[in-house]
């Protein structure tokens, strides 16, 4: 199941044809930046369930509303920023249950453990500061 949140700015298209290179660089940070926080919010510390796992080590769960626990690194390595245009980028969770933890399961059998949201609500503000900057250039 694909997940899908964006960033979009009104102005982005033809801002993309005033200033191709600058657009692009603008939209492939902020990728960038969305895949890392995203990634880097799956290792801060989790509230969730501690259980012992087959080869006896503890594992700390994440709670509800918290970014997915590390267990595998699986979600965290299937996490990819592309470039697929000049103004457009996909940041990507590849694992067959990415869509499940970011917005939890219809039964309810999981609650939603956010990862791409947050990291994408962290990244508006420059995003948009940064295309304003171009802006004020016209």
């Amino acid at each position: 199941m694909a997940a899908k949140v964006g960033l979009v700015y009104s102005r982005l298209p033809e801002l993309a044809k005033l200033f191709p290179a600058a657009v692009a660089e603008i939209v492939r940070d902020t990728a960038n930046e969305i895949a890392n926080d995203a990634k880097m919010s799956m290792g801060e510390e989790k509230s969730g369930r501690v259980y012992v796992k087959k080869n006896n080590l503890g594992h700390q769960a994440s709670a509800p509303g918290e970014a997915p626990a590390i267990d595998t690194t699986n979600l965290v390595t299937s996490i990819k920023a592309e470039m697929i245009g000049l103004s457009t980028a996909v940041v990507s969770a590849s694992a067959e249950y990415s869509a499940a933890l970011e917005f939890g399961t219809r039964d309810g059998k999981i609650e939603a453990r956010p990862f791409f949201r947050p990291a994408v609500r962290k990244a508006r503000k420059r995003f948009i500061e940064r295309l304003k900057g171009l802006e004020s250039r016209l």
